[in-house]
């Protein structure tokens, strides 16, 4: 019965254990996936014409009319379309628990300058794959992960930057209903910022 039990108990675990490592590759895929759509949406903004002429003549209105339809249809949670100094010149950020199309705008906004990927962008630094960066930020309006990329003028002139993204809340609900797995996303040091669990214990 003993040696029977052991080796039950070893096969559970060993299956739990791989459907572990299956899930964790599902959610690192999902992840590519989702960042993958979020830069489809961010060369999306970046070329649809006007944006830039809107941007360099600071039309925050007109930047709406033409950024919002891309946001619903996209389904992101945030927009942020930036001059060159940094400013946005328009945000765009989806109110919790709203429909789709619901969206809060403002503008002004300066803490995106700030931010390390966002000036790589405005300062016209590159990478091996690009000139597109993300990043993840704790901000006022809750804790996302962005792309962004520049934008350009007929000219081919720099003119500003726009930010897409997608809160941490709507990344983890996703992974839990593509894996059926709860999901926890951590800060280096262990700090849970957002989980699927009711709690989430610090690593």
């Amino acid at each position: 019965i003993f040696v029977v039990s052991r080796l039950v108990f070893d096969s559970i675990e060993d299956r739990f254990l791989n459907q572990l490592y299956e899930i964790g590759k599902i959610s690192s895929e999902w992840m590519v996936r989702e960042e993958t759509r979020l830069l489809e949406t961010e060369r999306l903004l970046a070329n649809t014409t006007e944006i830039a002429e809107a941007i360099k003549s600071g039309d925050a209105e007109r930047l709406r009319i033409l950024a919002y339809p891309i946001a619903v249809n996209s389904q992101v949670d945030a927009v942020e379309i930036l001059d060159m100094d940094g400013t946005s010149q328009l945000s765009m950020h989806h109110r919790e628990g709203g429909r789709v199309e619901e969206y809060i705008f403002s503008r002004g906004e300066t803490v995106l300058a700030e931010w390390d990927f966002v000036n790589k962008v405005l300062h016209a630094q590159q990478d091996d794959l690009g000139d597109k960066f993300g990043g993840m930020v704790q901000v006022a309006w809750g804790d996302f992960f962005y792309i962004c990329g520049p934008i350009f003028d007929q000219d081919g002139n720099r003119v500003g930057a726009v930010l897409v993204g997608q809160s941490l809340l709507t990344l983890t609900r996703g992974m839990r209903e593509s894996t059926l797995a709860q999901v926890t996303i951590y800060t280096f040091d262990g700090t849970p910022l957002v989980t699927t669990f009711l709690d989430a214990t610090p690593l």
